[in-house]
């Protein structure tokens, strides 16, 4: 059985050689047997996000981006706020989309992830209401 440490790796010498799809276990492998608070954790997401997109698998990378945005690591938790709008963007016209709403009764500064069926130019529109 491989350690944490040598599978942590493989994945990253997988990236590297572009074999995206064969990293993506390892990583998440490493991510889940090591923990979010791994000290290199933060390595391993954003090679695993890497993988993610140049697979093509936006919705696992918006999902781990969702879950990154609200981890106590403040560098990290930036990272995905800044790269959330860019995936969101690169998914297909018709697929759901995410966005960003203000709540009514939140605390200033707040916003909400909300999954939306709406086309993007409908969603900007829709924005542009407020």
């Amino acid at each position: 059985m491989a350690t944490a440490a040598s599978t942590l790796q493989q994945g990253i010498d997988a990236i590297r050689d572009g074999r995206y799809a064969d990293a993506i276990p390892l990583l998440e492998e490493w991510c889940t047997v090591t923990g979010p608070w791994a000290e290199r954790y933060p390595e391993a997401v954003r090679v695993l996000m890497q993988a993610y997109q140049q697979t093509g698998d936006l919705a696992a990378a918006i999902a781990l981006c969702e879950d990154l945005s609200h981890h106590d690591n403040e560098s990290l938790k930036h990272w995905a706020w800044k790269l959330l709008p860019t995936l969101t963007q690169q998914l297909p016209e018709d697929g759901p989309r995410t966005e960003f709403v203000t709540l009514p009764h939140a605390e200033t500064g707040h916003t909400a992830l909300q999954i939306s069926k709406k086309k993007p130019r409908e969603i900007r529109q829709h924005n542009n209401k407020f």
